[in-house]
C-alpha cells in the first residue's frame, strides 16, 4: 500500500500570512483553484499508470483542505471523507491574527517561529500560549487518524489531503518510526502547495519514504515499476 500525503493548494489563509482561525472557513485563491486543475488531472494519470485501486479521497475538514479533496474527487470520481483531526494545530489566542499582529503583541513567540523556520529551534521548546495545542497532542490526533485510514480495507493507495502542520506531524512520525529521526526534536519542513510526500509499506509492513514534498511528475521518477 502507498500512503499519499498532500498539502492543501493556496488559500485565503496564506495569502494573508495568518494563524489558522477557528472557524477554518478561508477559500482557496484563484491561483490555488488552477492549482488544483493541474494536481487533479497529474495524480489521475500517475494512479492509472500504476493501476492503483482508490475508493475515495481523506481531508482535514477546513474549506481549504476539502476544496482541494473536492477537487481531486471529481477528476477520480470516488467521494471525499473529512477529518477535523487532520485539521491545523489549534492556535489559541492566536487564531486568525496576522503573523503581523502577533510580531507586535508577541515578539518572542515571533521570533521562536522565524528561527524554527531555519531549522535552528525545536517546535517542542515554544513558549505556551494560551490555549495553543501542544504538538505531542497534535501528532497524537493526527497518527490516530492515519492509523484508522490505512485500516480501511480494498484500495492501493490511499490519498490524504492535509494541512502544512498536520502534514508536518505525519511526516515527522514516520520518521520516528522508521528513519531515526530524534524522539525529542520537532523540526521544521519545507512544504509546498499540492506536492506530494509518497510512503509505501513493501518491506516488512514498515513504512519507508519514497519521496517528500515533490511535484506530481517528479515523484513518478521515484516509484519503482
Amino acid at each position: 500500500m502507498y500512503l499519499f500525503l498532500i498539502r492543501h493548494l493556496e488559500s485565503e489563509k496564506n495569502r494573508k500570512q495568518s494563524f489558522a482561525s477557528f472557524e477554518d472557513k478561508e477559500p482557496l485563491t484563484e491561483e490555488g483553484k488552477k492549482q488544483g486543475i493541474l494536481l487533479s488531472k497529474e495524480l489521475k494519470s500517475f494512479f492509472e499508470e500504476n493501476q492503483w485501486t482508490i475508493k475515495q479521497i481523506y481531508s482535514a475538514s477546513s474549506e481549504r483542505a476539502k476544496q482541494t479533496a473536492s477537487m481531486l474527487s471529481s477528476t477520480f470520481g470516488v467521494p471525499v471523507q473529512s477529518y477535523s483531526s487532520l485539521c491545523s494545530s489549534k492556535t489559541g489566542v492566536l487564531q486568525g491574527k496576522s503573523e503581523e499582529e502577533v510580531a507586535k503583541e508577541r515578539p518572542e513567540f515571533i521570533k521562536q517561529l522565524y528561527l524554527y523556520r531555519k531549522g535552528i529551534v525545536s517546535s517542542y521548546d515554544f513558549e505556551i500560549i494560551e490555549g495553543k495545542e501542544s504538538k505531542k497532542s497534535l501528532e497524537e490526533r493526527v497518527m490516530n487518524t492515519i492509523q484508522e485510514i490505512i485500516n480501511i480495507p480494498g484500495e492501493d493507495a490511499k490519498v490524504i489531503v492535509f494541512h502544512r502542520s498536520s502534514l508536518t506531524a505525519a511526516i515527522l512520525n514516520f520518521a520516528r518510526q522508521n528513519s531515526n529521526y530524534p524522539k525529542d526534536f520537532y523540526g521544521f519542513i519545507k512544504l509546498h502547495y499540492g506536492f506530494l510526500t509518497i510512503l509505501n509499506n513493501e518491506k516488512d509492513g514498515m513504512w519507508t519514504f519514497d519521496c517528500v514534498d515533490e511535484p506530481v511528475e517528479k515523484a513518478k521518477q521515484f516509484i519503482k515499476k
